[in-house]
């Protein structure tokens, strides 16, 4: 049923958009959600100006870092403010590896388990971490994919001008140079792909997968990089996480070629 929810999510979302199904002056549902203690709690917040929900995969190294980012360098800065910030991970992951997440990145946040990832479905995740910024009302204001360059700083500057704290011209200032970035990344990954296709030629499976993971590292928002993973993926019988591979490459890119042919075998129930 997982793969049928990731398969759905294959739409005409540009590398911008964080969530395919929802887009800034949408208004979301409030969903309610038992926490990693065992409370219950939703979404947002109609008591402070901006709610922020993360989403993390508490095995996944991206996350595992921004999270510490976060606790260490975002959170203490805005306990004064009206601001509430919450953590969604899968029911996917126990107990222990969730508790395990927020202890050693320290975050303070409540973290919320989505239960059959209902709330990843409804929102179109599929890259993590992702980070929504709300009103008090539940209307996207904005989001962010992670970027491995100054994304708490960008995260950051996104709370600071919906609380009126900062111009958007100030704003803008922050995401440039991080968009430069992104741009010589995506140059860098395309060129480690690139290899990887060659080494996979001379049935060279494991630097081939070494090479795309790195280039992954580079761009995680390359969907010819995640369709070839999840090829490799099939050359050593994984085809659980091919199939996830496949659904990335598709909701980055509707029209991959390899992703399209991939998908064919992943199951739909």
């Amino acid at each position: 049923m997982r793969w049928f929810i990731l398969t759905l999510i294959l739409c005409s979302a540009t590398l911008t958009d964080a969530f395919s199904y929802l887009k800034p002056g949408d208004k979301a549902e409030n969903f309610s959600l038992v926490t990693a203690t065992g409370d219950v709690a939703t979404l947002f917040s109609d008591s402070v100006k901006v709610n922020v929900v993360i989403f993390f995969r508490p095995n996944q190294l991206h996350s595992q870092e921004a999270a510490a980012a976060m606790a260490k360098d975002l959170e203490p800065g805005l306990a004064n403010k009206s601001v509430r910030m919450v953590g969604v991970v899968s029911d996917r992951y126990s107990p222990e590896e969730i508790n395990t997440f927020v202890q050693v990145s320290g975050l303070k946040m409540p973290i919320l388990v989505d239960h059959q990832d209902n709330v990843v479905g409804y929102f179109g995740v599929i890259l993590h971490p992702e980070v929504g910024v709300f009103n008090s009302d539940g209307v996207l204001l904005d989001y962010r994919h992670f970027a491995s360059i100054n994304f708490i700083d960008v995260v950051r500057a996104e709370i600071r001008y919906n609380l009126g704290e900062i111009t958007k011209a100030e704003l803008d200032a922050v995401i440039a140079p991080v968009q430069d970035q992104i741009n010589e990344n995506r140059l860098k990954a395309e060129r480690r792909l690139n290899l990887a296709r060659t080494l996979l030629k001379h049935n060279m499976v494991d630097k081939a997968a070494g090479e795309v993971q790195q280039a992954l590292t580079y761009d995680n928002t390359l969907a010819s990089a995640h369709s070839f993973y999840g090829k490799i993926l099939v050359l050593r019988e994984d085809h659980a996480n091919a199939c996830g591979e496949f659904a990335t490459a598709l909701k980055l890119d509707p029209a991959d070629a390899d992703g399209l042919e991939g998908i064919k075998d992943c199951p739909q129930n």
